[in-house]
């Protein structure tokens, strides 16, 4: 009887198709990435966004009649402060700096916001004088602004920063990294 059993289970196994469910998650890993908003515009994401001091100071006019019309530029005096919103969202710690060692005036940072989804443990304020030298380093956020899972806009820190002397001219360097 034993036997006449097992040749019957044997068979059955071998007329069944075999069933089998695997489900594979897979997870894409995303190297460092920074969301910068200027002045409530979104200007870029990746691992390094350069905002350009004057970008937003080129004007084109669209004179009446022919030729070809050249862009105008200006750029502010240097003792006009120059006052941004800077809003960073990351998914990995930040440095927002200056490409120059060299350079002269002061730059003061202020924090106006932490969405609701995102992480700040840094000073609420930050002054800096470049006047005697000193490190290009404006800001640094030493962990990523998200805190839990939510819209980028939530995950974002804001900032207001005003800038003076040759700091305002310069293009500011942000960088996401591990």
């Amino acid at each position: 009887m034993f036997r006449l059993f097992a040749l019957f289970c044997l068979a059955v196994a071998a007329v069944m198709p075999a069933q089998a469910s695997v489900t594979h998650t897979v997870k894409f890993g995303q190297g460092p990435v920074v969301l910068v908003w200027q002045d409530g515009q979104a200007v870029g994401q990746g691992e390094t966004v350069v905002l350009e001091a004057d970008a937003a100071a080129t004007l084109t006019h669209d004179w009446a009649g022919g030729g070809v019309l050249q862009p105008i530029s200006y750029s502010s005096s240097p003792g006009t402060p120059r006052v941004e919103t800077l809003t960073l969202a990351s998914n990995a710690p930040v440095s927002v700096r200056f490409d120059s060692q060299q350079l002269t005036g002061t730059v003061e940072v202020r924090l106006i916001s932490v969405g609701v989804a995102a992480q700040y443990d840094g000073p609420s304020r930050i002054e800096r004088d470049y006047t005697f030298g000193g490190s290009a380093t404006v800001l640094t956020l030493s962990a990523r602004t998200a805190r839990k899972p939510g819209l980028p806009s939530d995950q974002s820190v804001s900032f207001e920063i005003v800038r003076t002397g040759e700091a305002a001219a310069l293009p500011l360097i942000i960088e996401a990294y591990q």
